[in-house]
């Protein structure tokens, strides 16, 4: 059993329960310039908004690109940018990597195209079945995750910042977590 994409666009249509596809900085700023090439109208909203109660600094660690379907889906159901696309969408359909080896259906972004079932139940490598760039990217985006955390977590053990999240809100005051890392590190 191995994933084989069908190009149904579904994947492409749908970003979930927000409506946004997660962005790192450094993806926002390369799908705006894609974006101005192409001539396509993108909107981006800071997402995981954090409040240092101290300062009152908001930062963000990270950005959703809004657009249900996606803005750089061609009409064939084929990405118009996919080999700069984000690893978000290399690392389709995992959601996340399952730890210590044990798998659940909730690990996995749904695709209907694929039952994960018949992947969990045959004891196959993520590799063996998704293949190398999406294992790849998914561990990509967990260690650019886990960086992030290790220091905001480091800042608060120091007393550096005293942080709280915000669900649902939005202001151009908001900063990128890197702004903000590099101002309280300071």
């Amino acid at each position: 059993m191995k994933f084989e994409c069908k190009s149904c666009g579904n994947c492409c249509r749908d970003f979930g329960e927000k409506g946004t596809l997660p962005l790192f900085d450094d993806e926002k700023k390369r799908y705006e310039r894609l974006g101005k090439e192409l001539g396509i109208e993108l909107e981006f909203v800071h997402e995981n908004v954090m409040v240092d109660e101290e300062t009152g600094v908001m930062f963000s660690s990270n950005w959703g690109m809004k657009g249900n379907p996606c803005p750089f889906l061609g009409k064939d159901n084929k990405c118009r940018i996919y080999e700069d696309r984000a690893l978000i969408c290399k690392a389709f359909p995992i959601e996340k990597i399952p730890t210590n080896g044990k798998y659940s259906l909730s690990n996995f972004m749904h695709c209907p195209n694929f039952d994960n079932s018949k992947f969990i139940s045959s004891n196959k490598s993520l590799r063996e079945v998704y293949g190398d760039e999406c294992v790849d990217a998914r561990e990509q985006i967990q260690r650019r995750q886990n960086i992030i955390s290790e220091k905001i977590l480091a800042l608060v053990a120091f007393g550096k910042i005293n942080i709280r999240k915000i669900e649902e809100f939005y202001s151009p005051d908001v900063l990128t977590v890197e702004r903000f890392l590099e101002i309280a590190q300071n």
